[in-house]
């Protein structure tokens, strides 16, 4: 496996790897130890294969989704975004409001100004009213965030709800398989 960098320098970018690339092979990565690894279906260990815990996915509009749910209700069309560190589970602002209870940004429990793709955006956000399932995996209260300005635009960009970001997986391994029949994997390491 291949060590992810601690802190790249925006000026050692070089790019960014989509999913096409992805296609066809099995992805693992190891976020304890920041590692990667590409490798071919057949050559995913048995050991990882069997210990995860599978929910199936879906590749459409470029993206990988994944099967979910949320305060009880399955969610049609979250992606899963490697990218998206910082976040357990951004959505489109009607979701948020029903999924935490609040009516906008005034009553969120976080505001963060950033930058994404080159556009000053406002984020807020809030814990989800319940929790949210993936798999056998049960996360209580996640925090979701939103982009008011912009109150649907993961349903005008990819047809889609929200993405899950990488948040609730840092003590985890995330597997993607990526065959004919997708699916989205959680390992859980050994507490240390």
């Amino acid at each position: 496996m291949r060590n992810m960098p601690d802190s790249p320098h925006p000026e050692d970018l070089h790019g960014t790897v989509g999913l096409e690339l992805l296609i066809g092979h099995a992805f693992v990565i190891d976020f304890p130890k920041q590692r990667i690894c590409l490798l071919e279906r057949a050559d995913l260990p048995e050991s990882l294969a069997r210990e995860a815990d599978w929910i199936p996915a879906e590749i459409r509009h470029g993206k990988l989704f994944v099967d979910l749910d949320l305060n009880g209700k399955k969610l049609d069309g979250i992606l899963y975004d490697t990218g998206s560190s910082p976040d357990a589970l951004a959505v489109d602002f009607g979701l948020w409001k029903e999924a935490t209870g609040r009516s906008g940004t005034k009553d969120a429990t976080t505001h963060t100004n950033a930058q994404s793709w080159g556009r000053d955006l406002e984020f807020i956000g809030a814990p989800a009213s319940g929790e949210l399932k993936i798999g056998n995996h049960i996360y209580q209260r996640p925090l979701m965030t939103t982009v008011p300005a912009q109150p649907d635009s993961f349903q005008s960009e990819y047809g889609g709800q929200g993405l899950l970001g990488n948040a609730l997986f840092m003590g985890s391994v995330i597997i993607l398989d990526l065959g004919a029949h997708p699916r989205f994997g959680i390992l859980d390491l050994p507490s240390r």
